[in-house]
């Protein structure tokens, strides 16, 4: 509309785009939580979601993966993070907070280290 286009147009125009399934919410969502999951989590993927006006139950249907998966990935992270240094309370703030940021919860964080520092100790 702001390029002058008609409105009926630019109408018909999105009707055939979602007919097609080129606009699609269900299946946006769908293919970013596949996409983000590993990168962040669940509280960030639903707020980027919802910044892009995906209905919150669309966004509930999806974001309702595994929560093994989801401790497997922040352990995968803390890991990366980490470098192989000992843990003292300075790197595992650091990572927290990152973590954190990534839209992780505090539970799901902690039972992440707990899972990296349980598999140290198995070695």
């Amino acid at each position: 509309l702001k390029k002058g286009v008609k409105k009926e147009v630019v109408e018909n125009a999105i009707v055939k785009l979602i007919e097609y399934k080129y606009i699609n919410d269900e299946i946006y969502a769908k293919n970013y939580v596949e996409f983000y999951k590993e990168k962040f989590g669940k509280l960030k993927i639903k707020q980027n979601l919802l910044n892009k006006k995906i209905d919150e139950e669309i966004i509930s249907k999806h974001l309702d993966y595994n929560e093994e998966e989801n401790l497997e990935n922040v352990a995968k992270l803390i890991e990366k993070q980490r470098k192989n240094k000992e843990f003292d309370l300075k790197l595992k703030q650091k990572i927290t907070r990152n973590l954190l940021s990534k839209g992780y919860s505090f539970d799901i964080i902690n039972k992440g280290f707990k899972r990296v520092e349980k598999n140290e100790n198995w070695d």
